[in-house]
């Protein structure tokens, strides 16, 4: 596995879990010690991929608005917004 491989599961599996957390507790809730022993990521790990919690929230925030938005562009609403 080619380390640029290894960098992108490292951060799937990060922001998955802080997704969860976020979710489930809210960002005030949230902590990156809970994140890191509840998911069993090192928070060297975490920090090297991430710059603090505003920036993994951040992060967390962008891939769900980009799911969603995928999502919406993917249905056929036609004229009726409302739907």
């Amino acid at each position: 596995m080619i380390q640029e491989e290894k960098t992108c599961r490292t951060k799937e599996r990060i922001l998955q879990a802080a997704i969860t957390e976020f979710g489930t507790k809210g960002y005030s809730a949230a902590t990156i010690g809970a994140i890191c022993s509840k998911y069993g990521i090192a928070k060297g790990l975490l920090y090297h991929n991430f710059a603090g919690k505003d920036d993994l929230y951040l992060a967390c925030v962008s891939r769900c608005f980009d799911g969603v938005t995928a999502y919406l562009q993917g249905q056929d609403f036609g004229t009726d917004l409302q739907r």
